[in-house]
């Protein structure tokens, strides 16, 4: 089964402030983990209004190196969707 994080998750993830979340996602496989375009736009975003030496800038970049981004197709908008409903 694969676990797609939202941007949300993967925020809490590298600012460090879920260890339950970090405990449960170093028991996975990086294959079995993935974040959407979407998620990886909104992080990168975030790092456009950060200065350019911001500790986060490193940690988000390292995250998506690790990290598969899966493409949206009509099926994934389909879901999103319905999920955020």
């Amino acid at each position: 089964m694969l676990n797609m994080l939202d941007t949300d998750t993967v925020s809490y993830l590298i600012e460090g402030k879920s260890p339950i979340m970090e405990t449960k996602l170093a028991a996975l496989a990086p294959s079995m983990v993935c974040i959407s375009v979407m998620t990886r736009a909104e992080l990168l975003y975030g790092l456009k209004r950060l200065p350019a030496e911001h500790r986060l800038h490193l940690a988000v970049r390292q995250f998506i190196k690790i990290v598969r981004t899966l493409p949206w197709d009509i099926e994934a908008a389909d879901w999103y969707a319905d999920i955020r409903h």
